[in-house]
Parts: structure tokens; C-alpha cells; sequence
């Protein structure tokens, strides 16, 4: 006779960074990461380990700006990226807070978002369109415009994005530098 089968294992939780450390020289902080806004290098032994922390610190980073200033304005990276913290994103984002992000991209290609190459097409598909999100929610490069026009409306969208979290939070800033700490969030 066979022995009855082991019950499945309740999931483990989120494989800590195989190492971490301060990056140095970093704005907001003496690099030994205290600081607000200070940045910490950390390794993981698994894709997941660090699609959870991530995840996680981008959460957290979400609910502090949405605190301070009713909106979070993140840049977030195409690639690999989108696979990796968007199932992460679906299952933990708080839902009634996804209407106050903004979604930039940080390494947007000039092709239309149709295309293979697009960041934003691999956002929308992975997570904005699963999430609900607006299509206002999130910012291309206008494909259909030549590269110097696409580009500066692009950056015309950010800034002015970043004005109006400022301005929400009373802390003015013209440059979309939010005028005080935690700006770049």
C-alpha cells in the first residue's frame, strides 16, 4: 500500500534579500538608508523574492504619496518588468486606491502601443486594463508624432502631472520637484 499523499505546504513567505546594502551617494541621505528617500541595494536568490519586495516598496511608496498628496506619480520600467510585478500588483494593490496613480514610463521606446516593444502596451495589457485603470492613468509617447515633438510632449505630461501633486500637497514647486521632501514620489 501506498502512503496517503502530504498536504500541500502553506505558501512560504518572501525570501529576504540574499544581501542588502546602502547605495552610496544617493539624495535624500547620508547613504546609509535611514533617510527618506535614501536607496538600499538589495539581492535576491529568486525572481519572486524580489517581485514581492518590490511589489511591496512600491505599495508602501503609493500609500505615503497618496497620504501626502492624494496621488502617486511613478516612472516604471517595460522589459521583464511588467511579467514580474504585475501578477504581484493584481494581487495585493489596494483597488480603491489605483484611481489615484499616474504610471510614467522610464524607458519608453517610439512605437505605437500596439507594437511588441511598447512598455505602456505591456502595462496596459499585464495591469492597467486587469486593474480597471483609466487610459489617462498612464503615459506614452505619442507614436504618431516625430521623435523630438513625441518626446516633448511627454515630458510637458510629466511635468505637469508633477505640478498637480504639488499643488494638491501645497507645496508648489514649478519644476514638478514637489517643493519639499519625498518629492520624487
Amino acid at each position: 500500500p501506498n502512503p496517503p499523499p502530504a498536504a500541500p505546504a502553506a505558501p512560504a513567505p518572501a525570501p529576504a534579500p540574499v544581501s542588502s546594502s546602502p547605495a552610496a551617494g544617493v539624495a535624500g541621505g547620508a547613504g546609509d538608508g535611514t533617510a527618506r528617500g535614501a536607496r538600499t541595494r538589495e539581492v535576491f536568490a529568486s525572481p519572486d523574492g524580489l517581485a514581492t519586495r518590490a511589489v511591496a516598496l512600491l505599495l508602501e511608496a503609493a500609500a505615503a504619496a497618496i497620504a501626502e498628496r492624494g496621488v502617486f506619480v511613478v516612472a516604471v520600467s517595460g522589459g521583464s518588468i511588467p511579467a514580474l510585478l504585475a501578477p504581484e500588483l493584481l494581487a495585493a494593490a489596494p483597488r480603491d486606491q489605483l484611481s489615484r496613480w499616474r504610471l510614467f514610463l522610464a524607458d519608453e521606446r517610439h512605437v505605437a502601443e500596439s507594437h511588441p516593444d511598447s512598455s505602456l502596451g505591456e502595462w496596459r495589457r499585464r495591469f492597467l486594463e486587469p486593474a480597471g485603470m483609466g487610459s489617462v492613468q498612464a503615459v506614452g509617447v505619442a507614436a504618431a508624432l516625430p521623435l523630438p515633438q513625441a518626446a516633448e510632449l511627454y515630458e510637458e505630461k510629466l511635468l505637469a502631472t508633477l505640478r498637480e501633486a504639488a499643488a494638491a500637497a501645497g507645496g508648489g514647486g514649478g519644476d514638478g520637484g514637489g517643493g519639499g521632501s519625498g518629492g520624487g514620489r
